[in-house]
């Protein structure tokens, strides 16, 4: 029995290679590269279809360099469909010829004499034209039998043969319903039988919804309603005039979309009708201010439109670039505000503080507040709450202004209330200026890094200079001092108690050292030294008699002149902190860890 299938399937073998030699010699080898029609896709004027599905000769042209729809009726047509169909014709190539092949067969067992399936005519810019007929496919379906001008019948690949016949009239129409410039809207208006919701673009990638109430927008979700506005297609086109709407459900619509575009007065709207029956069950009519006709769409895209505020409205509290913000104004009930600007911007921008006092503004301490206000995130919402004083709103805890561009007015406001407790857990509520919702933020820690007393704002560098600035300095603790002058660029000497010389990269890690000298907290600034009242808050925090003294001589670059600072440091206090002096330019109080008297506190052996 093995024997006998073996034998079977060498025979089947051998009949097959038979068969394909015997068809290579009837139908001759293949003509590589060989263009039933040889044309550039620019050249074309006039594509002429008649299929078997349509029933009806479509005649499309291209007109202002778009293409149109001119037979059976008069409608835009897929402008990418003919493009795909151009350039798969400019592609076309013969893989074998048959004529010899099926010379003296009746033609119209291929569908290739009074009836093609495909009848497909070119008429280009310079007038010419050419006729292509396509009649079936090959066993594997992979090429159609096509017949030239010439008569001779040729294979071709079925790409082309597939586009052309599978589609109706209408098939070969633009179904686009809405078309516009996604990054040119800035309104939308979704009307429902029942309310309207108005989203209006407050920036480049900002959003606002306007009514049924006023709440900031989910980008991405506004995002997401365009792109899906963008890309709707009518499955079907039912009336081309119609007559009476209210069979459609248009005259009383279940969603209306308008969308504003600028530089247009108008907007595109969409109306979408009742579903359809019979046939166009499981679909909408619709209708757009692009074309006349009432069209369908797919039941499932209609539900995808139909949003609410819920879906739209931001979670997100308030979205902020840190290094984006101006300026920031903080201000508490009784108090005069707390006004902070950005004098520069390197790679993280520079603050001073412009009111109630003229002083550097700590950078860390504003960027920490920056970034305390972007991206909360609300875990419950209150629209159009009756009264504003269960949230400790009315008046606020505390506002903060927030200037994203040079403006007079803000760009921001954030309104913060009272903390909360609840099953969910701590939180706190808050209000942007202008709208007409309380959230309540998970969490309230974020809120102590953002309302701060001006005492914590102000710069807690107690010391900024240029190493390359300094001439001399010395240090004293207790009995001892040493005093250390630069010789030149790369030289530096130790002149008491003995002159001798000091190593420059010791030397250089202690002024580095001073250079970034930071308190923990800034305390008070302090009257010039002539005032008296300066003294007693020196004894105050034991600085009348410190424990580390050090006095700095800078060389001012432009100037050229001499300035010196003096820096005192106190003896740790029970909590082992230490108070620190600056003097005599904008003299100031500040708190620090007690290893600053550690670090400081150096001998002549350190500089060796």
């Amino acid at each position: 029995m093995r024997e006998f299938r073996t034998t079977l399937a060498l025979l089947v073998i051998v009949l097959l290679l038979g068969g394909w030699i015997f068809l290579r010699k009837e139908w001759g080898p293949i003509r590589e590269g060989f263009k039933p029609i040889d044309v550039n896709p620019e050249d074309v004027r006039e594509l002429t279809v008649k299929n078997e599905r349509a029933k009806e000769t479509i005649v499309l042209k291209k007109e202002k360099g778009a293409w149109w729809m001119d037979k059976p009726r008069r409608a835009r047509a897929d402008q990418d469909f003919i493009k795909s169909v151009l350039d798969k014709l400019k592609d076309l190539t013969a893989t074998q010829d048959v004529t010899e092949a099926l010379k003296g067969r009746d033609l119209s067992e291929y569908h290739l004499k009074d009836s093609p399936r495909v009848l497909l005519t070119v008429r280009l810019q310079s007038g010419a034209s050419h006729t292509l007929r396509f009649g079936d496919k090959t066993v594997d379906s992979q090429s159609v039998y096509t017949q030239l001008e010439s008569g001779n019948i040729v294979l071709v690949d079925a790409l082309l043969f597939d586009d052309l016949n599978g589609r109706d009239a209408d098939g070969f129409r633009d179904k686009k319903l809405l078309v516009f410039d996604h990054n040119k809207v800035n309104k939308i208006a979704l009307t429902y039988p029942d309310k309207v919701i108005e989203i209006k673009r407050t920036g480049d990638f900002d959003w606002k919804i306007l009514k049924p109430l006023v709440t900031t927008a989910e980008t991405t979700a506004v995002d997401s309603l365009m792109t899906k506005l963008e890309t709707l297609q009518a499955t079907r086109f039912v009336d081309e005039a119609p007559q009476d709407l209210s069979k459609y459900g248009l005259d009383q619509p279940q969603l209306r979309v308008d969308l504003w575009v600028k530089g247009r007065k108008a907007p595109h709207t969409l109306w979408i009708g009742k579903e359809g029956q019979g046939a166009d069950a499981q679909n909408h009519y619709a209708r757009s201010s692009r074309a006349q006709p009432v069209v369908t769409l797919a039941s499932y895209l209609v539900k995808d439109l139909k949003q609410d505020v819920k879906t739209l409205r931001s979670k997100t509290v308030l979205t902020i670039i840190p290094n984006d913000v101006k300026r920031l104004t903080l201000t508490y009930p009784g108090q005069r505000p707390i006004d902070i600007e950005q004098v520069s911007k390197e790679t993280t921008p520079a603050w001073r503080l412009k009111s109630p006092v003229e002083y550097p503004a700590d950078r860390q301490t504003v960027d920490n507040i920056l970034f305390s206000l972007n991206g909360q995130v609300a875990d419950d919402f209150i629209d159009r709450p009756t009264a504003l004083a269960p949230y400790g709103l009315e008046p606020p805890r505390a506002e903060v202004a927030l200037y994203i561009k040079q403006d007079q007015q803000p760009t921001h406001v954030l309104r913060i209330g009272k903390k909360t407790k609840d099953a969910k857990g701590e939180g706190v509520y808050v209000q942007i200026k202008g709208e007409d919702t309380v959230y309540k933020v998970a969490g309230a820690q974020w809120v102590d890094k953002v309302t701060l007393p001006l005492e914590q704002l102000r710069d807690k560098q107690i010391l900024a200079f240029d190493t390359a600035q300094v001439e001399s300095f010395t240090v004293t603790h207790g009995t001892k001092t040493v005093v250390v002058e630069r010789k030149d660029v790369n030289h530096w000497q130790i002149v008491q108690p003995q002159r001798t010389a000091a190593d420059f990269a010791k030397v250089n890690a202690f002024l580095g050292l001073l250079s970034d000298l930071r308190g923990e907290a800034f305390v008070e600034s302090l009257p010039g030294d002539a005032d008296p009242a300066t003294e007693e808050r020196l004894k105050k925090y034991t600085l009348d008699a410190p424990a580390l003294k050090v006095v700095l001589f800078l060389r001012d670059k432009v100037t050229k002149k001499r300035q010196g600072t003096q820096i005192y440091v106190s003896r740790k206090n029970a909590q082992r902190e230490v108070y620190i002096l600056r003097r005599p330019f904008e003299p100031a109080v500040y708190r620090a860890k007690g290893n600053v008297l550690d670090e400081l506190r150096v001998d002549v052996k350190d500089f060796k």
